[in-house]
């Protein structure tokens, strides 16, 4: 008889622990579902390849900075003529380049919606550790 009255009990107590557990589906995180990877946009950044002045550097230059003769292009004041690979890697040389454009990110002086992405100081900063090849 006493096994059947705690057989009973132990019914009776999981039943009410089952029924006694309930959950609230509007509790549940609602699921994040990535896009389809057809829309999916991938930016890479490439600081494998060498960089150097002539293949990289150069075009930013001319369309940055020396474009416009009065900032740093032909009619710019003695030393600020940045159409030469040598004035450029004199600049890198005395770590000017790196301290306007890399750290201050001053350089080049354009409103902040155009200024240089992060790509780019990064392929810029490559081609500063690595010695400013040209």
């Amino acid at each position: 008889m006493k096994f059947f009255v705690n057989y009973w009990v132990g019914v009776v107590a999981f039943a009410v622990t089952v029924c006694s557990c309930a959950y609230d589906k509007r509790d549940l995180p609602e699921p994040v579902i990535p896009p389809p990877p057809d829309t999916a946009i991938i930016i890479t950044c490439d600081t494998i390849n060498a960089i150097t002045y002539n293949n990289f550097v150069k075009n930013i230059l001319e369309t940055r900075c020396t474009a416009f003769s009065d900032c740093h292009g032909t009619d710019a004041p003695p030393g600020f003529d940045y159409t030469t690979y040598a004035v450029i890697k004199s600049k890198v040389d005395s770590g000017k380049f790196q301290e306007r454009v890399l750290n201050l990110r001053e350089m080049p002086e354009v409103p902040p919606s155009d200024s240089l992405d992060a790509c780019t100081l990064l392929q810029l900063q490559k081609w500063v550790n690595d010695g400013a090849p040209e």
